[in-house]
């Protein structure tokens, strides 16, 4: 399973968008746990929940600015993507914002090779 930040807060209410990142958080690990039967019967359901999610992704984030991408950090689950990062021992990109490429890059856990990272023009 792949370490997500944490977005919790200490206070009793969340944000908008900290309950926009535990549904995504949510769906992808009911996605990653399923076995291929139960990923195939659930095809649908799959498909409704990202154009749930979708919407309320517009409806929480303030309107998309030029070179983001039309989905959701898939680090932090709180800004829209803006480029696509590989991070150290994953076998597929990821969907990154600035910040949260910044903060890898920081921490070690982004791979620098110039075919490794694409910024949306």
């Amino acid at each position: 399973m792949k370490k997500q930040r944490s977005t919790s807060t200490t206070s009793k209410r969340m944000t908008r968008k900290q309950a926009l990142a535990v549904l995504f958080r949510m769906r992808s690990q009911w996605i990653e746990d399923q076995t291929m039967q139960q990923f195939d019967a659930t095809a649908p359901l799959r498909h409704e929940s990202f154009d749930a999610l979708d919407v309320l992704t517009k409806l929480v984030f303030a309107p998309r600015q030029l070179g983001q991408f039309t989905i959701p950090c898939k680090v932090c689950y709180q800004r829209y993507a803006e480029q696509i990062v590989y991070q150290q021992g994953e076998t597929i990109s990821t969907w990154c914002c600035t910040p949260c490429r910044d903060c890898l890059r920081e921490e070690g856990k982004l791979v620098e090779a110039p075919e490794a990272s694409s910024e949306v023009s």
